[in-house]
């Protein structure tokens, strides 16, 4: 309970120092900041409906946390998936961790968890990355493949560079310990390859 109470302030606080857009977003955008729920839900919803990420992330955070309507997880999570499903970094993983948990109204599923850790993975999210290691490392959601774990943990380590995580660099250290160096040549291998089709795009 107190990690979704948590959850829901780090994105309410994410969202509301996000860049501002033009018009009704930005107003709606103050209106949450203020605490203005109700201002807040009577500017983003048109917006939310008409398929503005943004909007709908908010309307997720506040169906989630009950910020001016009853708290009610199936809309919360209707309004992220459908933040989510349009690449939406913020929704992603927030969904990803309220399925990795059990936690905000839903069912702990790692399958899903994995879904959604794998989509912020191929956006270039480190956090993505180094959760989707971790999944096929415990065979969680995802059939248990060291190779793989390590190329997406090489791959978290690189995106990081100088600023990587100890948790990056032990995860990574950790799936060596499970791979030969032919291995690990190749889960690396695969990983430039990754970059190299991924900077493409």
């Amino acid at each position: 309970m107190r990690q979704s109470i948590l959850r829901t302030a780090c994105t309410a606080f994410l969202l509301f120092t996000a860049s501002v857009q033009a018009g009704t977003l930005e107003e709606g955008r103050a209106a949450f900041g203020r605490q203005d729920y109700s201002k807040a839900l009577e500017l983003l919803l048109p917006l939310a409906e008409k398929g503005d990420a943004q909007s709908q992330v908010y309307l997720g955070a506040m169906y989630e946390g009950g910020l001016g309507v009853s708290r009610d997880s199936a809309m919360a999570v209707a309004w992220y998936n459908k933040a989510a499903e349009q690449g939406y970094s913020s929704a992603q993983s927030t969904l990803a961790f309220m399925y990795e948990l059990g936690e905000g109204g839903v069912t702990q599923d790692h399958a899903i968890a994995a879904k959604w850790f794998r989509k912020m993975a191929a956006q270039d999210d480190v956090t993505g990355q180094r959760h989707l290691a971790l999944k096929y490392f415990e065979g969680k959601g995802v059939a248990q493949d060291y190779r793989e774990a390590y190329k997406w943990a090489f791959l978290a380590v690189e995106r990081e560079n100088c600023r990587c995580s100890p948790h990056a660099v032990q995860l990574r250290d950790l799936i060596a310990e499970h791979l030969t160096q032919e291995d690990i040549a190749t889960a690396q291998r695969l990983a430039r390859e990754w970059e190299s089709n991924h900077s493409k795009h």
